[in-house]
């Protein structure tokens, strides 16, 4: 996916998830990292960048 995005001339891409987040960084995929936090009105916060 990551090459595919490059090949079509894409620079910066948006990643949202907890897992998804964890699997990019553990990847070497990210660069770059801008954490926004957001109010949570159901359920309960957990951290993004928690270890497995």
């Amino acid at each position: 996916m990551i090459q595919r995005l490059e090949n079509e001339g894409h620079q910066l891409a948006y990643v949202d998830g907890g897992t998804t987040i964890q699997g990019f960084i553990n990847l070497e995929l990210i660069n770059e990292i801008t954490i926004t936090r957001a109010s949570v009105l159901l359920g309960e916060a957990f951290l993004y960048l928690e270890k497995p």
